[in-house]
């Protein structure tokens, strides 16, 4: 996936993407907390335009891009909007997991709304591959997510493990991390 460029240049596309972001935050946060996980879908569909995969975690040019959530689906009917959509040539498929190890191959993107799972643990193998892991649960960066949300002033926001990323082969793009929040030490 290479980066895309818009006509305006960055100046442009920062007013039109913190503008988006500015939109779904307010309205999540004028509609309660009860639409917190509606917001996450969101952002999990923007995280996956925002990083790069290397060529080798498609089979092919057009196989799908798989969207695990491991555990109980906090999402509910929110998620499956993600569905209809693509990530670039890669059309979004859902896969809900029960089991960490149901996971060895095939996620891109995994949503575990606590991380690490205890029973069983995800192979070694699956937390060796590009595949960004995502999660709620608090210190979920210390035990190798790669984006972990917070709540930050009564708003959904994440922190990043840039470490955890490269580790894996995964590129954030910059524009993704610009508007992170600063993680702490990772000896914290």
């Amino acid at each position: 996936m290479r980066a895309m460029i818009l006509p305006g240049g960055p100046r442009r596309w920062r007013l039109a993407f913190f503008s988006t972001l500015a939109l779904l935050l307010a309205d999540a946060n004028a509609q309660g907390a009860s639409d917190e996980y509606r917001l996450k879908a969101a952002f999990l569909y923007h995280f996956a335009q925002f990083v790069e995969w290397p060529e080798t975690a498609f089979a092919t040019p057009s196989s799908p891009f798989v969207v695990c959530v491991l555990g109980d689906n906090p999402f509910g009917a929110d998620l499956q909007s993600l569905a209809r959509r693509a990530v670039g040539k890669h059309p979004i498929e859902l896969r809900l997991l029960r089991h960490a190890s149901d996971m060895p191959g095939g996620c891109h993107l995994v949503y575990a709304q606590g991380w690490p799972p205890t029973n069983p643990a995800p192979p070694a193998a699956a937390l060796e591959r590009p595949l960004l892991i995502v999660s709620s649960q608090a210190g979920a960066l210390r035990a190798g997510a790669t984006i972990e949300f917070v709540l930050h002033q009564q708003r959904v926001r994440w922190l990043l493990n840039l470490e955890q990323a490269r580790k894996v082969g995964l590129k954030i793009s910059v524009k993704l991390i610009e508007i992170a929040l600063p993680a702490a030490p990772s000896g914290s």
